[in-house]
């Protein structure tokens, strides 16, 4: 997946992301590892049809498993305020 899919398709999310960040190699390696694994929840979800619950219960609840925050875990997001509260947040 290339870095200018990412940036395509997330475009609306980006602007909200101050150009540090954006202009990281390293925070675009880490968000592509992400976007990866959610298209294979999504492509995984397709593939099983009737056979898994809605789409929801399947997909979304897959998005926001361990395995993948274990992928973002590492992602420093600096937002264009400057307060960067996703970074503080503590689970």
């Amino acid at each position: 997946m290339d870095e200018a899919i990412i940036r395509k398709c997330l475009a609306l999310c980006l602007r909200a992301v101050h150009n540090s960040s954006t202009n990281n190699s390293e925070f675009f390696k880490i968000l592509k590892k992400f976007v990866r694994l959610c298209l294979f929840f999504h492509v995984q979800h397709i593939i099983n049809g009737d056979d898994k619950p809605r789409y929801f219960v399947d997909v979304l609840e897959k998005v926001k498993s361990r395995e993948a925050n274990e992928t973002t875990k590492e992602l420093l997001v600096h937002s264009l305020s400057g307060l960067n509260l996703a970074n503080d947040v503590t689970l």
